[in-house]
This record gives structure tokens, sequence and C-alpha cells, in this order.
């Protein structure tokens, strides 16, 4: 298993135990072989999201001790301090302030451990939370859009637009209570 694959099982891993309420301790700072460990599975490509995910699903004894490889990583912790901490729209200098580091470090380790910058993930979750809230909450799009962080409905519908390549009337044209969404 490669560097990429295993970033995208942390984070898949730390949204796995965020919707089963499963509180994200902090890792403590031994060294340990998880890297290794976790690039000596055999897994690859395409498959590796359905497979993690299946063997998620049923617990299996190889799933748990996967998972208790990554969440020794300090990716998983980042990830999870960001997924419970920065969904309010709270500046980047004051959150890595909490986590205990300078902020340039913070986006350093960031983006070593996930290869991609905290402010661009903070706003892709901060996307998926108001979609999210929409479709299984049954909130309407201005609420949503106000909940988490947007200045508008307008903002909201733009972003959706912008990541998704669908606008939000497409995007639920499938609902069959359309009308509550607006």
């Amino acid at each position: 298993m490669n560097l990429e694959s295993i970033k995208m099982l942390v984070m898949l891993q730390v949204f796995i135990d965020s919707g089963l309420g499963k509180r994200n301790e902090p890792i403590s700072p031994e060294i340990d072989n998880s890297v290794e460990f976790l690039k000596g599975l055999p897994v690859k490509g395409r498959c590796l999201k359905s497979w993690f995910l299946r063997m998620a699903i049923d617990k299996t004894p190889e799933y748990i001790r996967i998972s208790e490889a990554l969440r020794r990583m300090e990716a998983y912790s980042m990830v999870s301090f960001l997924l419970q901490e920065g969904g309010s729209g709270e500046k980047l200098q004051s959150l890595s302030a909490r986590y205990g580091v300078s902020t340039c470090h913070f986006r350093r380790l960031f983006r070593s451990g996930l290869g991609s910058s905290p402010k661009s993930s903070l706003k892709d979750w901060q996307l998926a939370k108001a979609v999210l809230a929409v479709i299984e909450d049954r909130q309407t799009i201005t609420e949503a859009a106000m909940l988490h962080g947007y200045a508008s409905s307008s903002h909201f519908s733009n972003a959706v637009r912008q990541s998704l390549g669908l606008s939000l009337t497409h995007l639920f044209d499938n609902s069959t209570d359309k009308k509550d969404l607006m």
C-alpha cells in the first residue's frame, strides 16, 4: 500500500469513528511502526475503499488491527481535531495554537500527513456537512447555509456548483419534497 492510500484510509477511519460517535483520543508521542505495517498490506487501487469499508462493517480482526494503526498516526489526530474543532469558521491561527503548534508547522504537518492544505479540507468538510444537513436533517438550504458558516444561501449554492459541478436544484432534483428544501 502506498502513502496516498494510507492518507485516504486515515481520513476514512476518522469519518467512521466520528459517525459512530467514537471519541478520538489524542495519540501518544511514542514511535511505532504503523506506517510500515500499513505499507505492507496487500490491497491497492480501486478496491481499497470498498475492502476497508467491508471490513469495518464486519468488524473483522484485520480491520481492528488496521484501524488501531491508523489511529496512532499524527494525521489521524490532526483530522480528528479539525473535524471536531474546525467547523465554526475559526481562523487557522487559533486552531493551530489550540493544537499546540505554530500555524506554519500546522500547515506543514497537515500537508505531509494528508497531502492537502487544512483550509481546503475544512472547506470541503464544511460543504459536505451543509449538504448532508439538507439531505439528512431536512434543513432548508438557507438554514444549512447559515448553520455551516456560509454568508448566504447564494454563497452555499456557488460552493456546491464549484465543487460538484451541479447546481443545488439539479442536486436535489430527485427529492420528492423539493419545495421543502428551498
